[in-house]
């Protein structure tokens, strides 16, 4: 996930094709249109939490059968989630409030095929 200043990148090349020539077929890059979709997006902030609460006692000793990712979310694992999730909504009502249009340009492009009235998230 990148994200490009519209009206002030200038680039001769396009930086997204040339990353997914090097990395291949998969994974599948995806331009942000600001800084704030990412966080917008589950697996940015439900995936840290998950994988730190199940490896955070490892011993770097091969495992006797295959981890399952979403299986086993203990305590730990739950509340550093919980703050995670709690952080990026207080970062994202706090840039919402100083730029109400990220999070409003956002949704029309996320759910532009649902949305009646693209001028308010009323509708």
């Amino acid at each position: 996930m990148g994200s490009i200043t519209v009206g002030k990148s200038k680039l001769k090349i396009d930086p997204a094709k040339t990353l997914q020539s090097m990395l291949g077929e998969h994974p599948i890059l995806k331009v942000a249109y600001n800084f704030m979709e990412p966080y917008l997006m589950t697996k940015s902030i439900v995936h840290p939490p998950l994988l730190y609460a199940k490896w955070r006692d490892w011993d770097g000793q091969p495992l006797s059968e295959k981890s399952l990712f979403y299986q086993g979310l203990d305590e730990l694992g739950a509340a550093s989630l919980c703050g995670v999730s709690d952080e990026v909504v207080a970062t994202a009502e706090a840039i919402s409030k100083q730029k109400p249009e990220l999070a409003l340009d956002w949704y029309r492009r996320e759910h532009r095929e649902t949305i009646q009235d693209p001028t308010s998230l009323l509708t």
